[in-house]
């Protein structure tokens, strides 16, 4: 191998521990520290993104900071309403709100419904939302849909390299 070569390959091998060390400066742990993967007694690294092939978190179980590149992301979301009684062949909307960090406002969400009986149908408006916005969950039935008790849960996964999701429970009451 010419010398360029052997000194870009070592450069390129180099480069996320060197940005690391940047950021975190010296105590900056890797997860092929035993310190920061516990099998010396230093704890152990929990979440966070992948640099240069080590996990790299904002915490250690010990209490030392490690490098992190964002704060850590989350958001919640919340339904104006959280139940609802209703006939079959009528409807019924609910709001659905986020409310997050700037990180994460203009990050979009994809939004599903599980648990839903049949001839009960579910509509988002719009279906993927940013955070910090809203969407309009519309439960409609038929005629049809049977009567009884459901819990509905609704889900909100992050549209990104690193979907985050959460979730709420809608109770649906169909009378005759």
């Amino acid at each position: 191998m010419s010398r360029l070569q052997v000194r870009a390959l070592v450069g390129s091998a180099l480069l996320p521990a060197a940005l690391l060390l940047a950021v975190a400066g010296p105590g900056a742990a890797f997860a092929s520290d035993p310190a920061a993967s516990g099998s010396a007694g230093g704890g152990s690294v929990v979440g966070g993104p992948v640099v240069g092939g080590s996990a790299v978190s904002g915490s250690v179980a010990s209490g030392s900071a490690v490098a992190s590149a964002h704060p850590p992301a989350s958001y919640t979301m919340k339904l104006s309403s959280t139940s609802a009684t209703l006939r079959a062949g009528a409807a019924t909307t609910t709001v659905v709100s986020f409310r997050a960090g700037r990180y994460l406002r203009s990050t979009r969400v994809a939004l599903s419904v599980a648990g839903l009986p049949s001839g009960v149908i579910a509509t988002f408006c719009p279906p993927t939302p940013l955070i910090g916005g809203d969407s309009v969950l519309t439960l409609t039935t038929v005629s049809s849909a049977p009567v009884g008790a459901f819990a509905i849960t609704v889900t909100a996964i992050t549209i990104s390299s690193d979907p985050i999701g959460t979730s709420a429970t809608f109770d649906l009451e169909i009378n005759a």
